[in-house]
């Protein structure tokens, strides 16, 4: 049985496909600079991980410092506050800051809605709001094109 996954290599089916395709960092709180138990981290990861395949279905480019961050400062090759500095820059050039439940109890989540609002980066903090956030996006769209 031959089960060979075929996948498009012209980089032009791809291009079209990113044009409607919005960048959103999904951020949560998760480690607390390493200050929460394994088990409390553990359950954070699994939620933000839940979030961006959430948002990765609805057809969002995901980032989330999940993924990003917390490899390399649990082997300290980054520290936290590189992490965040990182992870600002980030958010400066997406679309929409999705913030998980819990958010406000976090450090680092702190700084990066303060960061986002005096940034002018889009907000939301829920999956219904994203929605929102696209259907004005493309509206706006319209209007100028």
């Amino acid at each position: 049985m031959n089960t060979k996954t075929t996948f498009r290599t012209d980089v032009s089916f791809y291009k079209e496909r990113i044009k409607s395709m919005p960048l959103i960092y999904v951020g949560g709180r998760y480690s607390d600079a390493g200050t929460l138990s394994e088990t409390e981290t553990k359950k954070n990861q699994d939620n933000l991980r839940y979030h961006s395949a959430v948002f990765s279905n609805l057809g969002w480019a995901v980032i989330s410092p999940i993924e990003m961050d917390l490899w390399a400062y649990r082997r300290n090759l980054m520290n936290y506050e590189d992490c965040i500095a990182k992870d600002l820059v980030i958010i400066k050039r997406c679309d929409v800051l999705f913030l998980a439940p819990g958010w406000e109890h976090g450090t680092g989540t702190k700084i990066e809605h303060s960061f986002a609002l005096e940034n002018n980066v889009a907000t939301i903090f829920d999956h219904m709001s994203a929605k929102e956030f696209v259907d004005g996006m493309w509206s706006r769209v319209d209007e100028v094109g």
